[in-house]
């Protein structure tokens, strides 16, 4: 198990950015930040398994890549 990859991972699949990944978890984004540059804490990594592996693991988009939709999202803004 490499969380780091599959939070990775989760984040590209849903659309999710760090910062909603870090409020849905409950946890700061500068903890889940630091995570994923290998400054690993306990606590972050609990609080985000059930966003990575278990129940509250968001969805992928329906029918296209996250790039897609971040690309739309962006030309709409």
């Amino acid at each position: 198990m490499n969380i780091t990859n599959d939070i990775r991972t989760v984040l590209k699949e849903s659309g999710w950015t760090q910062e909603r990944l870090a409020k849905e978890a409950n946890i700061h984004p500068v903890s889940l930040s630091n995570l994923l540059n290998e400054k690993r804490k306990k606590s972050v990594i609990d609080a985000l398994l059930p966003f990575i592996y278990g129940e509250k693991r968001p969805s992928a988009f329906p029918n296209t890549s996250a790039t897609e939709e971040v690309n739309s999202n962006a030309s709409q803004a």
